[in-house]
């Protein structure tokens, strides 16, 4: 028996756009299909130690920038980040935490900090999706699948 994946890269961006058309009829008129209400937490979270275990950062420091982004409102106490979070706002709370601005060690924390919003389904699909599209996918309440077919190969 072998493993085989399907993927459909190529569909994603149109799928997408099918379902925020399909929610935003709904929005508007009251009436079309309901889906799932898919909780933030599913697509990612951010703690202190995502960000220790970057190269160059104390525990200290990510402990500093946790505590930062919750008490400006930009991540909520389950380390759930705002999807509109800014990368300026970021990197000022980077620099207020000791972390040198604009090294190799702040762009991989912004960028750790930013992709928490939808981590886990990063981590599932890499660089396939473009950043706004992962977005899409949460702010859209987009459960991902990701599924495997099995055949039974008779040579």
């Amino acid at each position: 028996m072998s493993t085989r994946v399907v993927r459909a890269y190529s569909s994603v961006d149109r799928i997408i756009l099918i379902f925020c058309d399909i929610l935003d009829t709904r929005e508007m008129t009251g009436k079309g299909f309901t889906f799932l209400n898919i909780p933030r937490s599913y697509y990612g979270r951010l703690t202190a130690n995502d960000i220790d275990i970057i190269d160059g950062v104390t525990k200290k420091q990510a402990l500093g920038v946790l505590h930062e982004l919750k008490a400006k409102g930009l991540c909520d106490a389950d380390g759930i980040v705002k999807l509109d979070i800014k990368s300026a706002d970021v990197m000022l709370i980077i620099k207020q935490a000791g972390i040198v601005p604009d090294s190799p060690t702040s762009t991989k924390v912004q960028t750790k900090i930013l992709r928490a919003r939808y981590s886990n389904l990063y981590a599932l699909l890499r660089e396939h999706l473009s950043p706004e599209t992962y977005l899409q996918i949460v702010r859209n309440k987009i459960l991902v699948d990701i599924q495997v077919l099995h055949f039974n190969h008779m040579y």
